[in-house]
């Protein structure tokens, strides 16, 4: 499952939200729905073999899109076990790099 909260601090950023799509890599994708980034709002969708979401890139008008992101993860094996570890253990570190990246900058 993954649970995005948005942050922003007032509704000037509505048109980065996160975009919902249908279809298939072979068949091409559908924009379906985009959450707008607005306050008090955010989105949870069940994670599956034929969900796809993306969201468009930003223009200048964007300083910070602030959110609060949770994935839950379901291990029905060891395998499961390790590769989701390492998955979150992945992400702190992408995340640590780009926060120091940001701050040398």
């Amino acid at each position: 499952m993954t649970v995005q909260i948005y942050l922003p601090e007032d509704s000037s950023i509505e048109d980065v939200g996160t975009l919902f799509h249908s279809g298939s890599k072979g068949a091409g994708y559908r924009r379906e729905k985009q959450i707008p980034f607005a306050p008090n709002s955010g989105y949870a969708f069940a994670v599956g073999e034929n969900t796809y979401h993306s969201v468009d890139p930003v223009g200048d008008h964007v300083t910070t899109r602030d959110s609060i992101l949770l994935t839950y993860f379901v291990d029905h094996s060891l395998l499961q076990i390790v590769r989701n570890r390492f998955k979150r253990l992945g992400n702190l570190i992408l995340a640590e790099l780009k926060f120091l990246g940001r701050s040398v900058g």
